[in-house]
């Protein structure tokens, strides 16, 4: 290999690990680094600190209610009354209604 070749492959390699390191920061939203440092000393510790961490991302997370135009709406939860669809939206932390006609048939049960 050309020594232009391996200067291509190894910052190849740099930028994927700082993908990959940006994707886990983002995944423990909750933990600084002076926390992730502390608890590196203990490895079953950090473990259960990771294990809270992912589950905790997946509560945050809510569901997607699929709209017919193609959209959707995160949600924590929801319940069709009527001709409507009522929802907690997770981006603003309060419950909204919205027609049933407009939702996807699989979220309204029709």
């Amino acid at each position: 290999m050309t020594l232009s070749r391996i200067s291509i492959f190894l910052f190849g390699i740099a930028g994927a690990s700082w993908l990959a390191l940006v994707a886990v920061a983002r995944s423990c939203d909750g933990v600084k680094l002076s926390e992730s440092s502390q608890t590196a000393s203990a490895p079953a510790e950090t473990k259960a600190t990771a294990t809270q961490d992912a589950a905790d991302a997946r509560i945050t997370r809510g569901k997607k209610l699929a709209l017919k135009d193609g959209s959707f709406q995160l949600a924590r939860s929801y319940e069709r009354k009527g001709d409507r669809v009522r929802y907690y939206s997770i981006e603003r932390s309060d419950w909204e209604e919205i027609p049933a006609a407009t939702m996807m048939p699989a979220v309204t049960g029709r």
